[in-house]
């Protein structure tokens, strides 16, 4: 196709793609929107994010780890840790929450202090499926007539 008998194709084909996506046709952007205040809010009212069932407290979890640590993949939520995030004092005395990238330790426990009839989760990991379809259920339950493309970034 790159031959100089292919020349005027491409010149049509360049100019009917052009023409297309001028009228609104062709490729959808790969841009995603950042998630807004708005949208949060409406996880909320929905209760799909929240202390209501399991899954929304997922959710919740997965939101403000993006929100407060930065965490963006797939893999980062996925290789999240027991001690990766420490809570921490600063001089004032006011506790604040630390997330270390570099793991300290590869040592996890598990402690059933409360019994295991209060205990309701179980303890193991999320799949990196269900990790990478959080956002988009989550968008699909409380905003189902909305098109836009969301992603776990927050728009400050």
């Amino acid at each position: 196709m790159t031959d100089d008998e292919f020349y005027k194709s491409r010149q049509i084909l360049n100019a009917k793609s052009k023409n297309l996506k001028s009228l609104g046709l062709g490729n959808k952007s790969n841009a995603s929107d950042p998630l807004t205040d708005d949208d949060i809010n409406e996880f909320y009212s929905k209760n799909v994010m929240g202390p209501t069932s399991p899954r929304s407290l997922i959710n919740t979890i997965y939101i403000n780890n993006n929100y407060h640590f930065g965490l963006r993949g797939v893999t980062e939520h996925y290789n999240l840790c027991w001690g990766d995030i420490t809570l921490k004092v600063d001089t004032n005395g006011d506790e604040y929450l630390q997330y270390c990238r570099e793991r300290q330790t590869k040592t996890t426990f598990q402690d059933d202090k409360y019994g295991s009839k209060l205990l309701w989760y179980k303890g193991q990991r999320l799949g990196t499926k269900y990790i990478s379809k959080i956002i988009k259920s989550t968008a699909t339950e409380s905003l189902p007539n909305n098109d836009k493309r969301l992603t776990g970034h927050i728009k400050m």
